[in-house]
């Protein structure tokens, strides 16, 4: 798709969407958001059970992404992946299943990871390729003190429990500059649109996921599922 059509489907995305916002989106009018957040707990405690296991190491997001990666301290950013565009990865529903129940309450659920951001660590200015998709964050393990992100120059905290919901399509940043390691469930959703239209968001978005990078991406991490599941 040419630049100027591409550019063309991202303005009706806007205009056609059926919840506001612009950088960020407040997490009220997503109906599922509640739902989810009541299962935090459920879903901190099944992280902390996998990981104390012998043999289990969750991979650095620039082993997934062959080192093109935006961390600034390529191995302390770490990723179990889920989901990823749209496909989920065997196995991991047998290690987290309170986890992939609270994930089933999404809409248009495409990509799930347990983000995993250790002391220190800095993600570098990225922006996503399409604004047809939504993140949502939701707050698993929240350190006090320096730890943000920030979207479209705007910085917001996470916090235990609760919400989050942007556009990455906006250039963002995030950081954790705090003694304590940092956990989101990290969400990509198709953006709510009228259904006469939605079919063709998600046209877009499955030819955006063929790309070289999301495929490698994708062979990598079910690679490391499968190692997970023989330690």
């Amino acid at each position: 798709m040419n630049k100027k059509l591409f550019k063309l489907v991202e303005t009706l995305n806007k205009k056609l969407s059926r919840v506001q916002g612009d950088a960020y989106l407040e997490p009220e009018q997503f109906a599922w958001v509640s739902q989810v957040e009541q299962s935090c707990e459920a879903i901190k405690a099944e992280l902390a059970g996998l990981i104390d296991q012998e043999g289990v190491e969750v991979p650095t997001m620039a082993e997934l992404s062959g080192g093109n990666s935006s961390v600034k301290h390529t191995n302390s950013w770490r990723a179990l992946c889920l989901y990823l565009y749209g496909q989920r990865l065997s196995h991991q529903e047998n290690f987290l299943p309170h986890t992939h129940a609270a994930l089933q309450k999404i809409p248009g659920l495409k990509t799930a990871f347990l983000s995993i951001l250790q002391p220190g660590t800095s993600i570098k200015p990225h922006r996503g390729p399409y604004n047809g998709v939504l993140r949502y964050h939701l707050g698993v393990s929240i350190p006090a003190g320096d730890c943000a992100i920030v979207v479209d120059e705007q910085q917001r905290g996470w916090a235990n429990g609760k919400s989050l919901i942007f556009d990455d399509s906006y250039v963002h940043k995030a950081w954790n500059h705090t003694e304590e390691t940092r956990v989101v469930l990290f969400v990509d959703f198709l953006r709510p649109l009228p259904f006469w239209y939605a079919w063709f968001n998600t046209l877009i978005y499955n030819r955006l996921c063929r790309g070289e990078f999301q495929v490698k991406f994708m062979q990598r991490a079910a690679q490391s599922t499968e190692n997970m599941v023989k330690a």
